[in-house]
């Protein structure tokens, strides 16, 4: 056998026994770690993967036990809402798929604590956000969510109507600042 055939073998063979002992070593580490542990912004490994498209650290992620609902303690957002900020249909797919259809609508639809859902996310970056808008939609996504019997609360009331003929009053009816004294 030629000597350089010799050599791209045992290079070859190295190369493997490297990357086998490697991922023992990544799996010894993980087994001690807690994969939902929040970082000082209240985010957790996952969320930081759909917020920057990183799909296989994702992967990994969730089987290792990833709790894909955890919420930034900040905002109130999942790991689905950063994915949809991001526009990453990938990302987005992966979130979703698993699980029956009702738990995937309630998952979609979920707000985070200003009301706003992972669709309307997608609908905020426009003609970018168009292919995560309609894999949400197509996921049960609700495109008017706002459940107010649903999250415990009260739609929004209107402000009353202004009298735009009458101008506002100033001060005590005095000609003058708002304080009554002349000027």
């Amino acid at each position: 056998m030629p000597d350089w055939i010799w050599r791209c073998a045992t290079s070859a063979t190295h190369t493997i026994k490297r990357a086998q002992l490697w991922r023992r070593m990544v799996e010894r580490s993980l087994e001690e770690v807690e994969v939902d542990q929040r970082d000082r912004h209240g985010r957790t490994a996952l969320m930081w993967a759909a917020d920057t498209g990183q799909v296989e650290a994702a992967e990994a992620l969730l089987a290792l036990g990833a709790d894909r609902r955890a919420c930034d303690l900040q905002t109130g957002r999942n790991a689905l809402h950063l994915a949809a900020r991001s526009c990453n249909v990938a990302m987005l797919r992966l979130l979703v798929e698993g699980g029956d259809a009702a738990a995937n609508a309630a998952y979609v639809n979920e707000p985070d604590k200003s009301g706003i859902t992972s669709l309307f996310l997608a609908m905020q970056k426009g003609e970018d956000g168009l292919a995560a808008f309609e894999f949400l939609m197509q996921c049960g996504a609700r495109y008017n969510s706002q459940a107010w019997k649903a999250l415990g609360a009260l739609p929004p009331t209107p402000p009353p109507p202004r009298d735009l003929e009458a101008p506002p009053a100033l001060g005590h009816g005095l000609r003058g600042n708002l304080f009554g004294r002349p000027r």
